[in-house]
């Protein structure tokens, strides 16, 4: 989960007996954030094998970013971890060096990557968007959605957002989706 019922509940100032619905809106919005940017956000181990046709610069890992690299095997044998470098962790790029520590490449043939990638620690702007994201899922849930604005003159009058007027972009709104973008995962190809 992106973020954690004890700071949504400061956030809503919401009383224990909402304790389920929170958790449930925040694995929603959790997922839903994830599945926005084509990736899981906390560290963890991955294996990648690519089958090289020709030499290329560097390698791009999928996950980012880098946190370490385990292994590293160019057509079955294991390369010290001298012989090659992350260069940029948030780029995921995996040089292969020479003797010098100079880029050499990798030449055709097949690599496999051990790796763990991923953040310790949700970032905050994402928690940011992951809490909205459940506030807004949790003050909607007592109100008609047909209700547009609500009078009782000289109390109170108060007007909602139109549901269907509300830009959204991959199941969350636009200014939530517009902050994540930076998070996404390309794919080129």
């Amino acid at each position: 989960m992106l973020t954690t019922l004890a700071k949504v509940k400061a956030e809503l100032q919401s009383p224990d007996a909402d304790d389920t619905l929170l958790t449930t809106l925040i694995e929603q919005a959790s997922a839903t954030i994830e599945t926005f940017c084509g990736r899981s956000f906390a560290a963890a181990a991955a294996t990648e094998t690519y089958r090289i046709a020709r030499w290329r610069e560097r390698l791009i890992l999928e996950r980012t970013p880098v946190v370490s690299v385990a292994s590293v095997l160019l057509n079955g044998e294991t390369l010290d971890p001298a012989a090659y470098e992350v260069e940029s962790p948030g780029a995921g790029f995996l040089l292969r060096l020479d003797g010098s520590g100079c880029s050499i490449g990798w030449p055709a043939g097949r690599v496999a990557v051990t790796y763990t990638a991923g953040y310790s620690a949700t970032p905050p702007d994402v928690e940011r968007c992951c809490i909205d994201v459940v506030k807004l899922g949790y003050f909607a849930r007592c109100r008609d959605p047909m209700l547009r604005s609500y009078e009782n003159p000289d109390v109170e009058r108060m007007s909602w957002t139109d549901p269907d007027k509300v830009v959204m972009r991959g199941g969350l709104p636009a200014d939530i989706a517009d902050r994540l973008d930076a998070y996404r995962t390309m794919v080129i190809g």
